[in-house]
C-alpha cells in the first residue's frame, strides 16, 4: 500500500505557507514507511502534498504523484486499476485513445475528465484518492466499496489535512488528539460501530466505503455515491454452479496477474494456495517456477520493535 497525505487551504498566505512546509514535512515522515521505491513532496499555491510509493502491480504505476493532464486538476492516492481493458475501450468509443501501457493514475484522470464525479462509481478495484482542482479551489475524495484502502480527513479553519495513514494526520500541530468517547465505548464493550465516519479521535473523521467527499468554499459534505448491486439469484445445477465460480474465480486472477515474475504470501489456508494453483495455471505455457519460505516467528515482540530486533526473526528458503 503506496503512503499518501496532504493539506488544502482554501486562502493562504507566506506565513501559512512556511506553517504547512514544516507540517508537510512530518506528515511525509509518517508515510515513508510505505513505500520504499519512490518518496517527493510537492507544493502548490494553497496545497501541499507527499507521497511514498510502493510497487505492487500487474498495472503500471504513477512513479510521481500527485499527477495531472492538464496542470490544474491533480490525483493523489493508492489506487488500483482493475478492468482496464473495458475502461480503456469506452474511453476510446468517445474519442480518447490511449496505450494499453498507460498507468492507473492516468487512466483515472481521463476517465474523470470524461464522465466527471459519475465515473469513479464505474470503475473497477481499490481507491483512496483524491482529486484538487487548483483553479476552483475544490477538492474531492473517493473511496471505493471494498474499503480496503483507509482515508484520514480532518477539517480546520479554511484547511482540509487528510492521508491513508491516521498517524500522518497527528504529526500535524492543530489537529486534536481528543480522544471520541463514543467509539472508544463502542469498541471497549464489544459493540459494532454505526458511525463508519468516526474514529478513535473526535477531531479525525473516516471516510466510509463507497462515499464522496467535497471541499470548498462551502465547507466539508459527504455522500454515499456507490452501492453494492443487487442481483437476481443465479439458478443453475450443481456442478453449473461450480463452474461458473471457477471462471468468475480465473478472470479475477488473470486481471490481477503481472506478467512478469509474481509472488504470492501462502499463509497455509484455502485461499492463498488456491490463487496460487490459479495463477500458475494461467501460465502454464511461460515455464513457471515456484519458491517456498518458511518463516518461525519466535515468542517475542518482535514484531513491534525495530530495526534491530529483526535479530528475533529466523527464516529458511527452500527452492
Amino acid at each position: 500500500m503506496s503512503g499518501f497525505a496532504g493539506i488544502v487551504r482554501l486562502t493562504y498566505g507566506s506565513e501559512s505557507s512556511e506553517i504547512d512546509r514544516g507540517a508537510m514535512a512530518r506528515m511525509a515522515q509518517a508515510i515513508a514507511f510505505r513505500g520504499p521505491d519512490a518518496f517527493q513532496q510537492t507544493h502548490l499555491p494553497g496545497a501541499a502534498f507527499a507521497f511514498s510509493l510502493l510497487k505492487t502491480g500487474p498495472a503500471p504505476q504513477e512513479p510521481v504523484q500527485p499527477c495531472s493532464l492538464d496542470g490544474n486538476t491533480w490525483l493523489l492516492g493508492d489506487v488500483r486499476c482493475d478492468g482496464r481493458s473495458e475502461i480503456i475501450a469506452k474511453l476510446a468509443q468517445h474519442g480518447t485513445q490511449l496505450s494499453p501501457e498507460i498507468t492507473s493514475e492516468q487512466l483515472i484522470l481521463h476517465y474523470f475528465a470524461k464522465f466527471g464525479e459519475a465515473g469513479l462509481t464505474e470503475l473497477a478495484g481499490d481507491f483512496s484518492l483524491i482529486l484538487w482542482n487548483q483553479q476552483e479551489r475544490k477538492l474531492i475524495a473517493f473511496r471505493d466499496l471494498t474499503g480496503s484502502r483507509p482515508f484520514f480527513y480532518s477539517q480546520g479553519e479554511g484547511n482540509l489535512v487528510f492521508s491513508n495513514t491516521l498517524q500522518a494526520l497527528l504529526a500535524v500541530p492543530w489537529v486534536s488528539r481528543e480522544l471520541d468517547e463514543v467509539f472508544l465505548g463502542d469498541f471497549l464493550l464489544g459493540s459494532p460501530n454505526h458511525d463508519l465516519d468516526r474514529s478513535v479521535y473526535k477531531n479525525i473523521r473516516r471516510l466510509p466505503a463507497g462515499h464522496l467527499l467535497q471541499f470548498s468554499s462551502h465547507g466539508v459534505a459527504t455522500r454515499r455515491i456507490a452501492n453494492m448491486p443487487v442481483e437476481e439469484p443465479l439458478m443453475l445445477r450443481e456442478r453449473e454452479y461450480i463452474e461458473e465460480f471457477r471462471q468468475l474465480f480465473t478472470q479475477a486472477v488473470s486481471d490481477r496477474l503481472a506478467p512478469v515474475n509474481t509472488t504470492i504470501m501462502l499463509s497455509g489456508g484455502l485461499d492463498s494456495t488456491t490463487l496460487a494453483a490459479c495463477a500458475v495455471s494461467l501460465r502454464k505455457n511461460l515455464s513457471p517456477r515456484g519458491w517456498t519460505i518458511r518463516t518461525r516467528v519466535y515468542p517475542s515482540s518482535a514484531l513491534y520493535l525495530g530495526k534491530s530486533d529483526r535479530s528475533d526473526l529466523r527464516g529458511q528458503a527452500r527452492g
